[in-house]
């Protein structure tokens, strides 16, 4: 059984070992790092200002909405793509939100809450989930 992460600090990402008496290396908060220039500030930025919204548009144009629209039963058609289609939008969401814990875009944040609102739309009542599955 996994413990709740009631008593975490809400500052710590997925993974938090600021409170384990193994871990020879302690999490650091979210905010307590910086990347504000250099190599690795350049690439944060392109993955903000290009690769997420390109993402975004390859997911639209290889199906991977649309396997969830038609589960959903927003619109008729036949599933595309491999089975793990799902997952690829599930990728795309985190670092979505890795972004949007570091500094908040309007844009973003709106092509976030339409894929969550159809990810929820494709969910069954039991809480199921796989788009391959339902279209078949």
């Amino acid at each position: 059984m996994f413990p709740h992460n009631r008593d975490r600090s809400p500052g710590f990402g997925p993974v938090d070992t600021s409170k384990s008496s193994h871990a020879c290396w302690k999490t650091l908060e979210f905010k307590s790092v910086s990347l504000n220039k250099g190599f690795w500030a350049k690439k944060l930025n392109v993955n903000r200002e290009t690769s997420l919204r390109f993402g975004y548009e390859m997911l639209e144009k290889s199906g991977n909405f649309d396997n969830l629209r038609i589960a959903a039963g927003l619109i008729n058609g036949n599933y595309r793509g491999y089975v793990f289609q799902d997952s690829d939008v599930y990728k795309w969401l985190e670092a979505l939100a890795w972004e949007m814990g570091k500094e908040l875009n309007k844009e973003l944040l709106y092509v976030a809450d339409q894929a969550i609102a159809l990810i929820a739309a494709a969910q069954r009542p039991d809480g199921y989930i796989n788009s391959y599955v339902q279209t078949r």
